[in-house]
């Protein structure tokens, strides 16, 4: 490699450094692995995946059963404020915190309301 390759390596590996430096990462962006704690029936575990594409969220739940797209999901700061997905004939409904690289928050349909736990995948 010559020296000017070098120095031009160098200084976009500085400016890219630099550009992240002064983001915030996005705290719910990424892939949760997750438990839903005694449900009255169902796969208890899975995998939520919140995206953002220009400013944009959009989400799905997988589990044992299949891929599920997450509807109207609506994100504020680090609250999954709220979302939903059809299951079975049912409307599901998903809100929670993200603290870190914990999850916590519920799922709820009809009568229902189960908490669901989980990690960041990294």
């Amino acid at each position: 490699m010559n020296r000017n390759s070098l120095i031009i390596l160098i200084a976009a590996t500085v400016m890219v450094g630099c550009a992240t430096m002064n983001s915030t990462p996005d705290p719910a962006v990424g892939s949760w692995k997750f438990e839903l704690i005694n449900p009255p029936r169902g796969d208890p575990e899975g995998t939520l995946i919140i995206c953002k594409d220009g400013g944009v969220y959009s989400g799905s739940i997988v589990n044992s059963t299949g891929e599920y797209e997450l509807n109207e999901l609506l994100v504020e700061g680090n609250q999954l404020v709220s979302g939903h997905f059809a299951y079975r004939n049912s409307t599901i409904q998903i809100k929670g915190v993200f603290e870190g690289s914990a999850f916590q928050g519920n799922v709820s349909g009809g009568r229902n309301s189960v908490e669901m736990v989980g990690e960041r995948v990294e």
